[in-house]
């Protein structure tokens, strides 16, 4: 979608313009633009935040960037100065603001004194940072209005795309919580948006009542993001992962939620849900795909589960009621839940193991990261935390880590798993490190059933799956230009 140029040009005179093929005033272009600044508008910026996500997902842009923009103690200009002074300066502040925006950015007004500036070439959060700093020292001259020379400031809610965001309500949700908590922090505030703050904004008893009737809704899914081998270049299993289906909300990734759900043990609910989701999932996928007869689930266990006195039998129920084999489910446990009662540990190991059940431990190197214990626990895969796997081009240190995680799974015997991998230059470096496997958004963001299936359909005649979703990708990129 190619957007007008009203997004980058000075305000001016909204009025309709005559069009002379339908010989009619076309309003189109007048309803997307806000009729002070000329900007814009919530819808204009809605849909052009839409049109980006599916290119972040094939991997056509860099990323997404939605910045909230709000000018601190404007309500003491309109109140001190009257509402004609406070529009002169919104208009004034739009037009400082357009004569910042680059090419590859958009600006909107959203409502009141707030802007919203979203970026379709930040490739991290430090980039998108860095816009919405540069937009706070340009908003820092003066500007002079009704004769009146005003020095104003600006505050900032940054929200960076990832592959959980699937609607742009859900970007403009997240990027005005963040603001909103910058405006309480004081002016000139930069925030990040951290989930959490969700949870603050919706309310915690409420968002633990909501939970209990999620449940018995059944509003929770469960989607699947695919775990490529490099030796191969074929995908060897999935990730399953509990969403949220909230009706006012939408679609919510675990961080909103899995918080409020351990501290209300919700999650056991949610587990054991997951679990049997996915088995039946999965022995569906095995019957209508044969050549991937092999794949495997990988399923996240709670401690609070996995410290449930009938965790081995309900598995073993679990198993039997879906037609699935334990050796085609891998259970993802932490490093510090293993490391909490390792007498106990030891014997659910060796338990879940006469099932045939593969543990991975997962996010390794942010918790206890002890060698030792790898010897001492029988565990079948070792996933490396993507916050090294982000930084792996860019720092050294990063990059021995990854190497050594890598280097001493091979040596035991165990099965190494790259996650957050969402650049072609990270794919390289860890194929080169001698990664075993790989997961994140360059092979596909977490999918539905559906979807998931389509990428199976997709990929089964081929000997190299990476090659036929990269060309995928390539010719989805060549039909959408």
């Amino acid at each position: 979608m190619k957007w007008p140029s009203f997004a980058r040009r000075k305000a001016r005179t909204v009025s309709p313009q005559w069009d002379a093929e339908s010989g009619e005033f076309n309003f189109k272009e007048l309803r997307r633009r806000d009729p002070l600044t000329n900007l814009p508008n919530r819808h204009a910026l809605e849909d052009y935040i839409e049109d980006l996500i599916p290119k972040a997902k094939r991997g056509d842009i860099p990323g997404i960037a939605v910045i909230f923009l709000d000018l601190d103690r404007f309500r003491r200009v309109s109140m001190g100065m009257g509402y004609r002074a406070a529009d002169e300066l919104l208009h004034a502040v739009a037009e400082r603001l357009q004569e910042s925006v680059g090419e590859d950015e958009f600006l909107g007004r959203f409502a009141a004194d707030q802007f919203v500036l979203v970026s379709s070439e930040s490739e991290s959060i430090r980039h998108a940072v860095a816009i919405a700093d540069r937009i706070r020292n340009r908003i820092r001259a003066p500007f002079v209005v009704a004769g009146v020379e005003l020095f104003m400031t600006i505050s900032a809610g940054v929200v960076f795309w990832n592959p959980s965001y699937t609607h742009a309500e859900e970007l403009i949700r997240d990027g005005d919580i963040a603001n909103v908590h910058s405006k309480t922090k004081g002016r000139e505030v930069i925030s990040v948006f951290d989930p959490n703050w969700f949870q603050e904004s919706v309310g915690g008893l409420q968002l633990q009542n909501e939970l209990r009737r999620a449940l018995n809704r059944s509003e929770f899914e469960v989607y699947y993001q695919p775990i490529l081998s490099l030796k191969s270049g074929r995908i060897s299993g999935f990730e399953a992962l509990s969403r949220w289906k909230h009706p006012e909300y939408g679609l919510m990734p675990p961080a909103y939620f899995i918080e409020m759900a351990e501290e209300s043990g919700s999650i056991i609910e949610m587990d054991r849900r997951l679990l049997e989701h996915a088995c039946r999932q999965l022995r569906s996928w095995h019957t209508l795909f044969p050549n991937f007869s092999d794949l495997y689930l990988s399923v996240n266990v709670s401690s609070l589960e996995f410290l449930h006195p009938d965790l081995i039998s309900r598995i073993d129920r679990t198993l039997r009621n879906s037609g699935t084999y334990g050796r085609h489910i891998r259970l993802e446990l932490t490093e510090s839940l293993l490391m909490e009662n390792t007498r106990y540990t030891t014997q659910m190991l060796e338990q879940l193991r006469n099932l045939q059940i593969g543990i991975s431990i997962d996010d390794f190197g942010t918790g206890y990261s002890s060698f030792a214990y790898l010897k001492r626990f029988n565990v079948d895969t070792i996933k490396i935390d993507y916050s090294f796997v982000q930084r792996i081009t860019e720092d050294e240190e990063s990059a021995e880590i990854v190497s050594s995680i890598a280097s001493l799974a091979e040596r035991l015997g165990k099965t190494s798993v790259a996650e957050g991998v969402e650049t072609k230059s990270q794919y390289e470096a860890l194929r080169e490190i001698g990664v075993d496997a790989i997961q994140g958004f360059f092979i596909a963001p977490p999918l539905s059933s559906e979807r998931a299936g389509d990428l199976m359909k997709l990929v089964q005649d081929r000997e190299n799956h990476l090659d036929r979703i990269l060309e995928d990708r390539m010719l989805g990129h060549s039909q959408n230009n």
